[in-house]
């Protein structure tokens, strides 16, 4: 499942419909349980009403306990 986050603004629907065009069957949710189901790693920062930027698990691994393996790997230069 791709879960689009509905966090009360943005073009939430042209998102899903994009999705859907590649053969994709997203949900537009606000609910905690299926969020979680769908592994959601990215969400956006909103201030004044605008997004501002996006926060990883990674981001907050690194936030959390920059030690953890998950913030090491999140912290590696991209390798591409």
């Amino acid at each position: 499942m791709i879960a689009i986050v509905d966090y009360g603004m943005g073009n939430r629907r042209s998102v899903e419909k994009a999705l859907e065009h590649v053969g994709a069957d997203p949900v537009i949710t606000a609910d905690h349980d299926a969020i979680r189901a769908a592994d959601v790693r990215r969400l956006p920062v909103v201030e004044d009403g605008k997004v501002v930027g996006i926060v990883s698990i990674g981001d907050l691994a690194v936030a959390r306990d920059e030690r953890s393996a998950l913030a090491d790997i999140s912290a590696a230069p991209p390798n591409n």
